[in-house]
């Protein structure tokens, strides 16, 4: 396996994020941090922090990075877990980039700046990095209609489609939406000293006129007020409080996650937030809304994968399709049992898609940050096609800490 790019040392980071500015032009930097800047300032705390910083994998980073220069402060002695991934995209970029043609290229410079484009296309990089990485040669594709590119393996060659599956605009629960909830419900609660927890389940789906969410942070206030001990009906859905007075109570914050992403139902939406006392997560609060309307996400992404197999690849070597799961941070309840399963299977089976050796789906990068540290995760998740022609594909390790079935 060549290794020789797995690890960024401190003292790389500033050189390989100089690189990448270069990559694009300053200016287009520049230009695109303005209108990001620009967003930030008419958005609620809660909503910016956790929904406008995460549009883009890289701005957060590179304002760090700017004001660290600013100051004339030696960015290794100053080094973030955000600073050393924007190093790592850099690097990745940087050596891809000399596989692809101009056109290709091109592309990339535009689209890794676009907010609405940029997770899409550091995905593709991300996997064609990791079979880089075992030595396998990469070639791209330029015209359309074809996949994003081929692998070259010792034994035999494989197409890869990449996708980006935004399952946010399908559910009734929206989730620029919750935080807006939570700008409009967190100050409350927190005007009343309580931590704990609170489940509301919704009868509908979660609208986005302001309205509507002023009324549920309203009605979960005055319940916190009165501590019910039961679930509570009321116009909107049912609401579920334990709540009690800060005690000043440390914390696992990494644990806390962990626990929540084990219990919370995939369609829901959850956050703990916890003060901060001592380098320590003090008195947690952790809110979960979800919805009892039905949801049809698959039936979206089914269509894309569909679209993906019979459009972009084609039947003369073995395929594999590779989604990025946007906003779904685990992948252990949909692997059996699951409309997700069912959905790629029935795909697989079907005779016209007996080149697709596979449909991989990954999650998204579950970061918990402490005050002394950062944990950060994904899964990868991969239906196998039992009926693929090629029998070189099978049982090929097209991903890393993968979950098979």
């Amino acid at each position: 396996m060549n290794t020789q790019y797995q690890d960024i040392y401190p003292n790389q980071v500033r050189g390989l994020i100089q690189r990448l500015f270069d990559f694009f032009g300053t200016h287009n930097i520049e230009s695109a941090l303005k209108s990001y800047e620009k967003s930030l300032v008419s958005s609620g705390s809660i909503y910016r922090e956790y929904y406008l910083r995460k549009r883009h994998p890289w701005w957060e980073a590179i304002l760090a990075f700017r004001a660290l220069e600013a100051e004339g402060k030696a960015i290794k002695r100053h080094m973030t877990a955000d600073l050393k991934r924007l190093a790592g995209d850099a690097r990745k970029i940087l050596i891809l980039q000399k596989l692809m043609s101009t056109k290709v290229r091109e592309k990339y410079k535009r689209d890794l700046l676009d907010e609405n484009r940029a997770f899409d296309f550091l995905f593709e990089i991300q996997t064609a990095w990791h079979y880089f990485l075992k030595g396998y040669q990469i070639t791209w594709y330029d015209e359309d209609g074809r996949p994003d590119f081929k692998v070259n393996t010792p034994t035999f060659d494989f197409d890869v489609e990449c996708k980006r599956l935004t399952v946010d605009a399908s559910r009734k629960i929206r989730r620029r939406d919750f935080y807006r909830l939570l700008d409009l419900l967190l100050p409350k609660l927190d005007s009343l000293g309580l931590c704990g927890s609170v489940d509301i389940i919704l009868s509908d789906r979660l609208h986005s006129n302001t309205p509507h969410l002023q009324s549920i942070a309203l009605a979960v206030y005055e319940l916190a007020k009165a501590q019910p001990e039961d679930m509570v009906n009321t116009d909107f859905g049912e609401v579920t409080l334990k709540l009690e007075r800060k005690p000043s109570r440390s914390i696992d914050m990494h644990q806390m996650y962990m626990d929540l992403w084990d219990r919370k139902p995939p369609e829901s939406h959850a956050v703990i937030f916890a003060s901060a006392q001592n380098d320590r997560s003090v008195d947690p609060i952790e809110i979960l809304v979800r919805s009892n309307k039905s949801e049809r996400i698959v039936d979206g992404i089914k269509t894309k994968i569909e679209e993906a197999a019979l459009k972009q690849l084609g039947d003369s070597r073995p395929g594999l399709i590779a989604c990025f799961l946007e906003d779904v941070n685990d992948l252990s309840s949909l692997a059996k049992e699951s409309s997700l399963q069912l959905m790629s299977s029935y795909v697989l089976n079907k005779p016209e898609n007996s080149h697709l050796a596979g449909v991989l789906y990954r999650s998204e990068l579950r970061v918990i940050d402490e005050p002394s540290t950062e944990h950060s995760s994904f899964q990868t998740l991969i239906f196998r096609n039992p009926q693929c022609k090629f029998e070189e594909a099978k049982g090929f390790a097209f991903a890393s800490r993968e979950l098979e079935f």
